[in-house]
């Protein structure tokens, strides 16, 4: 969750990052981990396939920089066109 944090600038994983550190100061943090951990790993394989489709060479009204209407910024939840997409996406792939 700390990589992810790193990897992904947005406020989930903020959030994240400060449930990995409560988690290392409880008691059984092991299966409080084991039971936290499909939520990230969800989280994790969603950004994942956001951010390769957000790869792709598309035009911003296929692929908008933020959602129409309510003016949330993706970049909020780390979705971010790149450039170059492959080395961005490599690092947050061998991350995971």
């Amino acid at each position: 969750m700390q990589i992810w944090s790193i990897t992904y600038h947005s406020w989930l994983t903020f959030v994240f990052l400060l449930a990995a550190c409560f988690l290392w100061i409880m008691p059984q943090k092991e299966a409080r981990c084991l039971r936290f951990s499909p939520i990230v790993v969800i989280y994790a394989e969603c950004l994942l396939i956001l951010q390769y489709i957000y790869g792709f060479d598309l035009t911003n009204d296929e692929l908008p920089d933020s959602l129409p209407g309510s003016g949330y910024r993706l970049d909020e939840i780390g979705i971010v066109k790149y450039e170059y997409p492959c080395f961005p996406l490599g690092i947050k792939v061998l991350n995971f």
